[in-house]
């Protein structure tokens, strides 16, 4: 059994949220949506001013179409850290025990949270840890997160992948 533990920061958080709502379907069509929208609003302009019937709001709004498209990822870690702001993350100390069953984690919320393996269908790894999106009605939109300073060295890193591969969970790299 491996148990990690460590104290959440706001930082990771945000990072760890943005990268886990990039990565859900549902999420990733809507920014495709939208940048395709934007880009489409470009375009019309484009014509109406070779046209010269383009008009002042026509401007502004292919304004803000390139700022989404430049900035949608500043923008959403802005909201996520707002939203973010006024939880007390010294006192966020989860502590997660993994073993053969699945992972167990208790300290963050009231009800200890009990993940099972084969309710997992992937984890998603990132420069700074791992995103374990839960999955089921009650956890939608939910994920685990495992920095790698939770990990006390190398090994205890191992017997995690290890463990996710006897389990047939795959992991994905972002």
């Amino acid at each position: 059994m491996l148990e990690v533990n460590y104290t959440m920061t706001a930082k990771e958080t945000t990072e760890a949220t943005m990268d886990f709502l990039t990565h859900r379907p549902f999420m990733t069509f809507m920014f495709a949506i939208m940048k395709y929208s934007c880009l489409f609003l470009c375009t019309c302009f484009v014509i109406a001013a070779y046209n010269k019937v383009a008009r002042a709001q026509d401007v502004a709004i292919v304004i803000f179409a390139l700022l989404w498209i430049l900035f949608y990822k500043n923008f959403n870690r802005w909201i996520i850290k707002n939203a973010l702001k006024h939880r007390p993350f010294s006192e966020m100390k989860p502590n997660i025990k993994i073993d053969h069953k699945g992972l167990l984690c208790t300290g963050q919320t009231a009800t200890p949270l009990d993940v099972k393996w084969k309710s997992l269908r992937k984890i998603l790894k990132t420069k700074d840890g791992y995103i374990v999106p839960l999955t089921g009605i009650s956890n939608a939109g939910k994920f685990l997160w495992l920095p790698f300073r939770c990990f006390q060295d190398q090994t205890s890193e191992a017997q995690f992948v290890e463990l996710s591969a006897k389990n047939k969970i795959k992991i994905k790299n972002i």
